[in-house]
């Protein structure tokens, strides 16, 4: 997936968009639902100032490979500071220091599970724990193996897990990009034809069902390949009351820890593997693999730990 998003190793443009929003990752916690290898995850704890970033896919093999990677960064020193800008225009920068728990690599770590509950009742466990939680292409693979009501349960979760004044940066898939998947198995073919919440009403769903006060487009970062240019959206959890009059976008805008004990949610039923666009295809999916989706089921006062 991330190699085809970005087969020449260039900056992700969501990230430098996300980059120019004031203060989003800055000392902030932060939770990558569906980080995949933790492209994402490592920028956000490396570049944007992030205190600490836990990365969470079901696919064990790509939680493994995020982790090796992270490794490469074990030598390195983390703890000055600098503009977002730069690291992202320049590259990572080599600047010794003194190792510390809220400074790269020792402020990310990585989570292999699912992150959809089995059932509502659990989410009366949830506790809020993260600042930001990033959900970027993978409502489809949540619908696609669980339906309308493990989409809804996932984003009720993230809105508990947020704390007050929180983030949710949403990525969805457009609804005509899952008619080209709706036939990797029984189950998803099932819930393809049960689909009754679209991509184009998951802001409404977020504002007057789950509860956030607000939702902002910050725009579609461009991709030359056709499919991922798509409208990211930022969702804010009220500092005060969790349920508060939503405000919606405008028409004019642009189409926005210690040891815990650590349960998994059970996988789906069948996960496709990463697939490559062969030669010949004409217009391969994007995203041709079920969503990193991850993890951490924990009792109401466990923080997570990322072992």
């Amino acid at each position: 997936y991330y190699g085809y998003r970005n087969p020449n190793q260039e900056v992700d443009q969501r990230l430098k968009m996300l980059s120019r929003v004031d203060n989003l990752f800055l000392d902030k916690d932060v939770l990558d639902v569906g980080c995949n290898t933790g492209n994402v995850a490592v920028c956000v704890a490396r570049d944007l100032g992030a205190r600490k970033v836990v990365g969470l896919d079901i696919d064990r093999a790509l939680i493994e490979k995020a982790r090796v990677g992270l490794k490469k960064f074990s030598g390195s020193q983390g703890g000055a500071k600098y503009p977002v800008s730069m690291p992202l225009t320049y590259g990572s920068l080599d600047v010794p220091g003194l190792p510390h728990a809220n400074h790269f690599p020792h402020n990310l770590s990585f989570i292999q599970g699912n992150y959809v509950l089995e059932n509502d009742v659990l989410l009366e466990l949830e506790q809020p724990q993260f600042d930001v939680i990033l959900c970027l292409s993978v409502t489809k693979w949540f619908q696609l193996n669980w339906g309308d009501a493990g989409l809804k349960r996932v984003f009720q979760r993230m809105f508990r897990q947020l704390r007050p004044g929180g983030k949710l940066i949403l990525e969805a898939q457009s609804y005509s990009s899952y008619k080209r998947k709706k036939n990797l198995t029984e189950t998803i073919w099932r819930n393809y034809q049960s689909i009754k919440l679209l991509p184009n009403q998951f802001t409404e769903y977020l504002l007057s069902e789950v509860g956030f006060c607000k939702c902002e487009v910050i725009g579609s970062p461009f991709h030359p390949s056709k499919g991922f240019q798509r409208p990211i959206k930022i969702f804010s959890k009220s500092m005060g009351s969790p349920w508060t009059e939503a405000i919606a976008p405008s028409e004019d805008s642009v189409d926005e820890p210690p040891t815990a004990s650590v349960h998994l949610a059970p996988s789906p039923v069948a996960m496709e593997t990463e697939t490559i666009a062969t030669a010949g295809e004409s217009n391969p999916e994007p995203d041709s693999r079920p969503p990193s989706v991850s993890p951490i089921e924990q009792t109401p006062s466990s923080p997570i730990s990322a072992n």
